[in-house]
């Protein structure tokens, strides 16, 4: 039987759950049904021959001020969810054998895993462990490993599994010992956070035992719906309607009125946005933030002014959301390639991905410059990563591709 159970959503859509109790939101999804790559593609392209009676003319909106949507697209509360991973990991907090010596928290790309884990650490006040550079990891270097034994035997916090390796043949030495030495008790106890793909390349390459995991179960639409009503960042949440811009639908049901009539239409779109993003709130709120529209005389009013005035935010039909498309079949192999790449690694900085590849350094940049201008990954610095739109269309690609994926 199942170890958990599901939470009230209109406290908190955050839950921590064994990473074998995590469900991806049900449902049927037109970009999903389709079989084969070409199918995919086509289902995501904007379908502008579809003509209905528009509630509100879509051609009179446009995008929300940036002042709106700090107000209106969540971000993930780090303290709320790292209560919830608390609650969850309280057994193993309270044990009284070592036979368990750490715990793994596993995530996708973009759902928080990592922020969520440091602000966790500094309320329990362990030990932040820094992953070791790439050129120490090529290196070899185990001597960045003595910073987990300690000196007082503190338990420690690694947000980042996934930066301990590189899919490299002398990439895998800091990982492999890590690992090693944990089951043999060399260092305290620790929560070790990981990418849920880095965890699938470790599981494959890496036959010894493995910690028990645990994972953010996903955001169904009503976890989300709870999510999207909560507070915002910034201050308090002014009273937001959102509706459907073709129908009027109500994208969030609102408060039910004494002596209604008939219940209102409520849309389907966060139905579609939950299983389209398999639950992952960072990919949740880059699609919610881009499907959000006003009209031309929406009064955008200070965050912390009190009022009970109702604001009507329209969102986009999901038909009419686009979706980043893999730009070209020519370079469809190298982008693949890529995209992988930087999944499996959580992101790399420019100069390492070329020696991860079986590819020149140009033919790297041409196919990481390609899926930029596609939208389908982004830098911060130096450091390359699959952008949150971007990443349900790379999952799919190297899914039907082939290619090991995850698990979330």
């Amino acid at each position: 039987s199942k170890e958990t159970s599901t939470p009230a959503t209109t406290e908190t859509p955050w839950q921590y759950v064994r990473s074998g109790d995590f469900s991806p939101p049900a449902g049927t999804v037109q970009q999903t049904v389709r079989t084969g790559i070409s199918g995919f593609w086509e289902s995501l392209r904007r379908r502008d021959g579809d003509e209905e009676n528009v509630f509100e003319p879509i051609d009179d909106l446009h995008a929300l001020p940036e002042a709106l949507l700090r107000r209106t697209v969540p971000v993930i509360d780090h303290a709320a969810a790292g209560s919830a991973l608390t609650a969850c990991l309280q057994p193993w907090l309270d044990r009284d054998t070592n036979e368990q010596p750490s715990v793994v928290v596993l995530g996708p790309p973009h759902a928080g895993r990592q922020e969520v884990l440091a602000a966790w650490q500094v309320e329990q006040g362990w030990r932040l462990i820094e992953p070791p550079t790439p050129a120490q990891i090529l290196a070899q270097d185990l001597d960045w490993l003595d910073a987990l034994a300690g000196d007082d035997g503190q338990p420690w916090v690694l947000p980042a599994l996934e930066k301990l390796y590189l899919r490299h043949t002398a990439g895998l030495a800091i990982v492999r010992t890590f690992f090693d030495r944990l089951w043999h008790h060399e260092y305290p106890h620790g929560v070790i956070g990981c990418d849920s793909w880095a965890w699938s390349y470790l599981r494959y390459v890496w036959q010894g035992r493995m910690p028990q995991t645990y994972a953010l179960q996903a955001l169904d639409r009503e976890r989300l719906a709870a999510w999207i009503a909560g507070p915002a960042h910034g201050g308090r949440r002014k009273r937001f309607v959102f509706r459907q811009a073709d129908d009027g639908a109500y994208v969030l049901p609102p408060d039910p009125e004494p002596d209604a009539g008939k219940t209102p239409k409520t849309s389907r779109f966060l139905d579609e946005l939950a299983v389209y993003s398999h639950g992952n709130p960072g990919v949740s709120a880059a699609i919610w933030r881009q499907s959000l529209q006003a009209e031309g005389d929406i009064q955008v009013e200070a965050p912390d002014e009190e009022s009970t005035a109702q604001v009507t935010i329209w969102v986009m039909p999901w038909e009419r959301v686009k979706h980043p498309v893999l730009p070209s079949a020519l370079l469809r192999r190298e982008m693949a390639m890529v995209l992988h790449t930087l999944l499996l690694h959580g992101g790399l900085e420019t100069g390492v991905l070329p020696q991860l590849l079986p590819l020149s350094t140009n033919e790297v940049m041409q196919a990481v410059l390609t899926l930029q201008s596609a939208g389908l990954v982004e830098s911060s610095g130096d450091v390359w990563c699959v952008s949150a739109p971007g990443y349900p269309v790379a999952r799919q690609v190297l899914k039907e591709e082939g290619y090991l994926i995850d698990s979330f």
